[in-house]
């Protein structure tokens, strides 16, 4: 299975940035695939990975980057939240538009 390492990183980092796990949870953007695998939706293992990986970066103020190496990952790290958050939309808007039984 290629991806099983990615996985597990990710399946690592949400347990060690519990308050990212949280905040996911709370939106509704953690889910399972048919394999049982953590996802979180909109995005790719490997861009669930990258955004796990730079949120607390660009987060932080003392996170040791250059100016340029702060904008970029801050620029991707947006770019992927973007996807996640699209995804949730379109799972909302799915939503209420079975709502009602219609």
């Amino acid at each position: 299975m290629p991806h099983q390492g990615v996985e597990q990183r990710v399946a690592a980092l949400l347990e060690q940035e519990s308050s990212i796990k949280q905040w996911l949870n709370q939106i509704g953007a953690l889910g399972r695939d048919h394999l049982g695998h953590i996802v979180v939706r909109g995005l790719s293992v490997e861009e669930a990975e990258e955004f796990l990986r730079l949120r607390p970066v660009v987060q932080a103020p003392d996170s040791g980057l250059t100016q340029p190496g702060r904008a970029h990952a801050a620029e991707r790290y947006a770019a992927l939240r973007a996807k996640l958050e699209a995804a949730l939309q379109e799972d909302a808007i799915a939503r209420l538009s079975t709502w009602g039984g219609h």
